[in-house]
Parts: structure tokens; C-alpha cells; sequence
């Protein structure tokens, strides 16, 4: 059972009211994680490359990795309810702006505007959890954050697939814009008077933030973990199955070549298994380690990416297969963040995960733009190897990170 923090029982919301309210946000923010399967459609009404198609993405993911980051150390002096509230409200304005697009540049401006607001929702959430829970309580708090929170990655694609189909991928923007403004409402209002909602980082830490920062760093295991979070942007995390398996599977000369509509049930129906997996790998992790499962399951996305290219065509056997690959990508953000959690102090814990976003938004950004052109000059084939080869890459960082953290940590 998840237990409160001693510092936060005297004050503040329950442990669930807390826990529930973040992941409302975090579901509204998987809502807008499924809208790569609106690219298809966007790319042929504004007649884009897949190029552009990335390097829209990559702009969105730079700055919604480098203020991942500044989010986290806002918190010491801004209430994290305002940052919570504030993303939200940037999100919507984006969607907007997506929505009303009519040309290129247009578009790439809404989407980096959403960039803005997608760049608050975790590390804001994930140092709230971080507050309120105990360590030993954390990983299972974190696990159900995520896990709820892809609910929002099973809903997204036969939802906006669906508004698409029977009114433009226009009215499917309008629809999360709308969205993002309640949940920036609940997250304002329902986290009023919560402790580890407010400014709790300058109140745990008396040290200047450059001191923190130097701290941060010299967690023993936390720099590999971070490299291995670049090579994980690279596609052997979420960004695989949120963003390349659609524009894979309707893609009509070099993917699979289904509908709007087909995409989004086989989407939604993979992504389950992202759900069952991160609150399933989360709770065996509290008693095994974060970071081994984090390893296996790494072995296990590889392995599943790897297997794409085997595909042709579509086969039923690609359903079962997508599911086992969201089973372990989805699950690896929350095991890798555990640890992270665990091995640091308070100050130390806010700093390590705004590095941890930084570093897997802004490098995806630079994965996105070269993975669009591979596939406009080469293929998806290419792509899927070239996931592997980070994937490997990553596993490597994070025997590293093994070898030099504490065994506590490590054996959970």
C-alpha cells in the first residue's frame, strides 16, 4: 500500500485526491500524445513531407525538453499548482493554433507552443508524487501516475481518428484544446492547500541552486541513466509506439497502409498493454529493483522493435506483438525515474528529474528530424534498426549505472 511522507500527513489533500487529480492532467496530456495519427492526414491536406513532419515534432521537443528543466526548478520559488495549471493552459492554446493552421509555419508554431505546455505535466507531477510519498512508496505512486495516465494513449487514437473521419482533424485539435482548459481548472483548484504542491523545494533546501545541481550530479548511477534517456528518445521509448507506429501503419508506399479509423483501434488496443504493463513492472519493481526491470524491459522493447522488420504487410500477429512492445516502452519512464527518486535527497530528486525530461524531450527532438528523413530517403526498416542501435546503446548506460549505484537501490 502506497503510504504517506511523516513531513506530509499533518497537512494537505489525501494521498488518492492528490494521486487522482494529477493523473486527470496526465491522461488530458496522453490525449495529445495520440495525435501523430493525425499526421497522415495533416501531411496531405497541407501537402508536407515527412521530413517537415519531423522536424515539427523536433521543434515542439526541443522546447519542451529544455523547459522540462526549467519547470523543475520554478518549483522553488513558484507553486507547482500554478506550473500544473499553466501547462495545461499553454496546451490548449497550442491545440488551437494547430487547428486553425493553414500553412507550415503556421503549424510548426502551434505545436511548439503546445511543446510549452507538454513540458510541465510530468516533471511538475513526478515532483509532487516525489513530495508526497515516501520512498519506499514512490515507485508504486509513480507507477500508477504513468499507467493511469496512458489511459489517455488508449483513448486518444479512436477518439481523434474518429472526430477526424466525421469532421476534419481540424475539429479534433478544437476538441483537445478544450479539454487541456478543464483539466488546467482541476489541477488549479484541486490541488489548493496541498503542501507538496507549493514552493516545497525552497523550503526543504537551504543551499543555492547551483550547489543542488552540483549534488544532483554526483548521485552515484544518475549521469548513465541520463545518457541512456538520450538513446532512449531515439525510439526504444514511447516516442516508437506515440509516434512512427502510426505514420508506420497508414503510411500507403512504405508502411502498412490502413485507414484513420483501422489505425486508431490497433493503436488503442496495443496500448493497453502500455497501461497493464507500467502498473504491473511498477509494482514488481518495488520488490525487485527499478533499475533491472528497467533493463529487462529495455531488452524486451529492443527485441520487439527489432521484429518490425519483418512485416510486410498487415497480420493479426502485429496486435499482440505492439501490445508486448507497450507492455515495456511505456513502462521504462517511471521505472528509470523510481530510482532516480530513491538514490537522491528532496533537492537532488527535483534537479535529477528536470535533467531526466531535458534530456529525452530535447534529444527526441533531434531523433525526430533525422528519423523523418530516413524514412522520406530510405525506408522504415531503417528507422526500426536504427532504434535498435540506441536501444543497445542505452542497455549499455544503464549497466553502468548499475555497477556505480548503491545495491539498495538497485535490488529495491
Amino acid at each position: 500500500m502506497i503510504q504517506l511522507s511523516s513531513e506530509q500527513q499533518p497537512t494537505g489533500k489525501s494521498e488518492r485526491h492528490v494521486l487522482g487529480t494529477l493523473t486527470i492532467s496526465h491522461v488530458a496530456q496522453h490525449l495529445f500524445s495520440g495525435a501523430p495519427i493525425l499526421y497522415e492526414s495533416i501531411k496531405l491536406d497541407l501537402g508536407l513531407s515527412y521530413t517537415q513532419i519531423g522536424l515539427m515534432v523536433g521543434v515542439a521537443n526541443i522546447l519542451g525538453g529544455f523547459l522540462q528543466m526549467v519547470y523543475s526548478v520554478a518549483g522553488r520559488w513558484v507553486s507547482r499548482r500554478m506550473l500544473l495549471s499553466g501547462s495545461n493552459l499553454f496546451l490548449s492554446i497550442g491545440c488551437a493554433m494547430t487547428g486553425v493552421a493553414g500553412r507550415f509555419e503556421a503549424l510548426i508554431t502551434g505545436n511548439a507552443v503546445a511543446g510549452v505546455g507538454q513540458a510541465g505535466t510530468h516533471p511538475v507531477s513526478s515532483s509532487i508524487i516525489g513530495s508526497k510519498f515516501e520512498r519506499k512508496g514512490v515507485g508504486g505512486a509513480l507507477s500508477m501516475f504513468y499507467g493511469l495516465g496512458y489511459v489517455g494513449n488508449i483513448i486518444s487514437p479512436i477518439l481523434l481518428s474518429g472526430i477526424a473521419v466525421l469532421a476534419g482533424w481540424r475539429s479534433a485539435f478544437y476538441l483537445l484544446a478544450f479539454l487541456f482548459v478543464v483539466a488546467g481548472i482541476i489541477a488549479f483548484w484541486g490541488l489548493r492547500g496541498e503542501a507538496s504542491a507549493d514552493r516545497a523545494v525552497a523550503k526543504q533546501s537551504d543551499r543555492r541552486l547551483l550547489d543542488d545541481i552540483k549534488s544532483a550530479l554526483k548521485v552515484k548511477g544518475a549521469i548513465p541513466i541520463l545518457v541512456a534517456q538520450a538513446f532512449i528518445s531515439g525510439g526504444t521509448g514511447m516516442g516508437v509506439m506515440t509516434t512512427w507506429i502510426p505514420v508506420y501503419m497508414r503510411d500507403a508506399t512504405k508502411g502498412l497502409g490502413l485507414t484513420v479509423g483501422f489505425t486508431g483501434i490497433v493503436s488503442s488496443l496495443a496500448t493497453v498493454g502500455g497501461v497493464l504493463g507500467t502498473i504491473y513492472l511498477g509494482k514488481i519493481a518495488d520488490q525487485r529493483g527499478y533499475l533491472r526491470i528497467a533493463m529487462l524491459s529495455l531488452v524486451t522493447t529492443t527485441t520487439m522493435i527489432f521484429f518490425l522488420t519483418f512485416y510486410t504487410n498487415f497480420n493479426l500477429l502485429l496486435i499482440p506483438h505492439l501490445f508486448i512492445l507497450s507492455m515495456t516502452t511505456f513502462s521504462m519512464s517511471s521505472l528509470l525515474q523510481a530510482h532516480l527518486a530513491r538514490s537522491a535527497s528532496a533537492a537532488e530528486r527535483d534537479i535529477l528529474l528536470g535533467l531526466f525530461f531535458t534530456f529525452g524531450f530535447g534529444v527526441s527532438s533531434l531523433w525526430s528530424t533525422l528519423l523523418g528523413a530516413v524514412i522520406d530517403a530510405y525506408s522504415f526498416n531503417l528507422v526500426w534498426y536504427t532504434m535498435v542501435g540506441a536501444g543497445f546503446g542505452a542497455l549499455i548506460c544503464l549497466i553502468l549505472a548499475a555497477r556505480g549505484a548503491q545495491p539498495s537501490t538497485i535490488l529495491g
